[in-house]
């Protein structure tokens, strides 16, 4: 009993001090944490909005009447019907036939540039919005001059599909006129911000309905994704880079950056922000339309997921408790061996 004992007690004691040196190598790691972003918060994307009750209710009007009896009323809750159905070609033939410029509520006035730019027509695009937006001279960037930026680019890439190969959509973001100002600045002062946020709310207008790849877009989010590593926080670099990807997964340089953004969240032990939760997403005829215009989500139709390319990483399951789990589960069977075995054996 004794000789069995004194193995059982040497056996413990080596394990329990190899296991000592081995955690005095290893430092146990540490929960990952979230990036302070307290200069650009990313906030969640609304890509396929609910219908206002006003437009919903006009719709409803125009179903229950025979279409030889439509007003032009009739015909642009029709057009309203279609954008959120993403019929933007039947959508936009009933917006040519009215008159746009009166439209001021502003979920009419993102759907119109929605047809508009689903359907390509960019230089109505830009005369409507050279209309509607308000130019604000005290900004360095404003949301006028973003839209502008990225229509402008969207009708050049339409005329030349090379055009933007080695051209910025949006210069200002290597501007020289930025080295001026200070990154640190308070968000209301800071004019990187002002740019960031300006580009953004481009991001917002052009992603509503549209899932289907686009090259241009794609570009468009990689720039931003850029200038987030550059001037602000690698978590959002990767989920920029992330949207990238959702318009061009075959985009080389955004797979590189995509990755790159990756390792080194990683390696910083930080929380990766949720592309599939901030982005939002777009579910397939979740506007079932009948004569009681009854809106909802089919429970037939999931979302239209967005893989991103393959990273191989360890599943992350309470790392920092790894070790000691290991050492009480040792030291259990020690003990179990000895109670057990060596008193059966005496």
């Amino acid at each position: 009993m004794n000789r069995y004992l004194l193995h059982s007690l040497v056996f413990i004691f080596i394990t329990l001090n190899s296991f000592g040196v081995f955690s005095q190598e290893k430092k146990s790691k540490l929960p990952p944490k979230i990036e302070d972003t307290y200069l650009f918060e990313i906030f969640t994307y609304d890509r396929q909005p609910a219908i206002p009750a006003y437009m919903r209710e006009g719709i409803e009007r125009m179903v229950a009447k025979p279409m030889p009896k439509w007003d032009a009323q009739d015909s642009l809750f029709f057009a309203f019907e279609n954008v959120h159905l993403k019929r933007f070609e039947k959508a936009y033939n009933s917006f040519a036939r009215l008159n746009t410029d009166t439209l001021q509520e502003k979920h009419a006035q993102i759907l119109y540039r929605t047809a508009l730019y689903k359907y390509k027509k960019f230089d109505k695009l830009l005369a409507f919005n050279e209309a509607t937006f308000q130019e604000n001279k005290q900004r360095l960037y404003s949301f006028k001059t973003a839209f502008k930026d990225f229509v402008t680019a969207s009708e050049n890439h339409k005329q030349d599909p090379s055009y933007y190969d080695d051209k910025l959509i949006f210069p200002i973001l290597k501007d020289d006129t930025l080295i001026y100002y200070a990154k640190d600045e308070s968000p209301q002062f800071n004019k990187y911000v002002e740019v960031a946020f300006a580009i953004d709310s481009v991001f917002r207008q052009f992603s509503i309905l549209h899932d289907e790849n686009d090259f241009l877009l794609s570009k468009a989010f990689e720039e931003m994704g850029d200038f987030q590593r550059k001037n602000f926080y690698i978590t959002n670099a990767f989920f920029y880079y992330s949207a990238a990807l959702h318009y061009n997964k075959n985009s080389k340089s955004v797979i590189e950056k995509y990755n790159s953004t990756n390792h080194e969240i990683n390696a910083k032990n930080l929380i990766k922000i949720s592309f599939k939760n901030k982005f939002g997403m777009v579910i397939k005829n979740r506007y079932k339309l009948s004569k009681d215009y009854i809106q909802k989500t089919s429970i037939d139709e999931g979302p239209e997921n967005f893989y991103p390319p393959t990273v191989v990483e360890r599943k992350d399951y309470l790392p920092w408790l790894d070790f000691w789990i290991i050492v009480m589960l040792i030291i259990t069977g020690a003990l179990v061996y000895v109670i057990f075995f060596l008193k059966s054996e005496e």
